[in-house]
């Protein structure tokens, strides 16, 4: 087990979304010898970079004592040019997490998570010309390259989200492992945190995630994370059904892989890894 620094943080998963961000945050936040903040997604070192150390810091000065780390989840950090070489600046030390999951399987459910945010309500492919994100944000080898460019390889550790989805606990252990946390069943690793849902009232979901982005961008950020935690945001929406899944068609799925392969093919030489299955989606 190691020592936290005073000036954290330790650690940082820098995304993707839609990926296990929220499944690993409730793990790590359930560790006694580990400490994140309320605030999931800072964006300090894409968006809110401007705003300096002094206000990030500020995020663990909450950290307990009996946490030996501390670390933050911003799924935003991966695609951004400037983030790597601004954490590796800032803190050299700081260990960075990634979990790759399969790019068309991630850009679908990036698509439901808009229409159930009420962002978008139209077909898949349409909305890819509104939202280029669910597209752009299932393209690693860019990202994942400058990275590994910046990032010493053993502060960087690259996993993939069907190892978390077949066999959880190994997974976490295998984060503990990274961290230098002890290997301890804090939580279910197999509950499911937050299944693929719809809103009940779209309007509303719309108008909350309005609503939120705005708190953040006014540094609410904290309380923020609070309610999204809280059973109350659970009652505005139900898990996503069968007619609501049928309209990402075949024919959807075959137009995102042919769109993912070439950089698919490209990670998987960068990363000397088999890859195959995702192309072939």
């Amino acid at each position: 087990m190691q020592h936290a620094s005073n000036f954290g943080p330790d650690f940082l998963y820098i995304g993707p979304d839609k990926s296990g961000s929220t499944w690993l945050y409730n793990v790590l936040s359930n560790h006694p010898q580990c400490f994140v903040p309320d605030a999931k997604d800072i964006y300090y070192f894409d968006k809110y970079y401007a705003r300096g150390e002094d206000w990030y810091r500020g995020f663990f000065r909450a950290a307990p004592a009996t946490a030996s780390i501390k670390g933050e989840i911003s799924h935003g950090y991966l695609f951004d040019e400037q983030a790597p070489i601004r954490i590796h600046q800032d803190f050299p030390e700081a260990k960075v997490m990634t979990t790759l999951r399969h790019p068309v399987e991630r850009s679908i459910s990036h698509y439901f998570y808009l229409r159930a945010s009420g962002l978008i309500n139209c077909p898949l492919q349409e909305a890819v010309q509104i939202r280029p994100g669910i597209i752009q944000s299932s393209l690693y080898y860019q990202p994942i390259k400058r990275f590994s460019e910046q990032i010493p390889s053993h502060l960087l550790h690259i996993s993939f989200f069907e190892n978390l989805q077949q066999h959880p606990r190994e997974h976490a252990y295998a984060v503990f492992e990274f961290l230098g946390l002890d290997a301890l069943d804090c939580v279910d690793f197999g509950a499911k945190v937050r299944e693929a849902r719809q809103p009940k009232n779209v309007a509303l979901a719309k108008m909350l995630k309005l609503a939120a982005i705005k708190a953040r961008d006014l540094g609410f950020a904290s309380m923020l994370g609070r309610i999204k935690n809280s059973q109350m945001i659970n009652h505005l929406y139900r898990p996503l059904d069968k007619s609501a899944r049928e309209v990402v068609t075949a024919d959807d799925r075959a137009w995102l892989a042919a769109k993912l392969r070439d950089d698919t093919l490209r990670l998987e030489d960068f990363l000397s890894c088999d890859l195959q299955h995702w192309v072939e989606a």
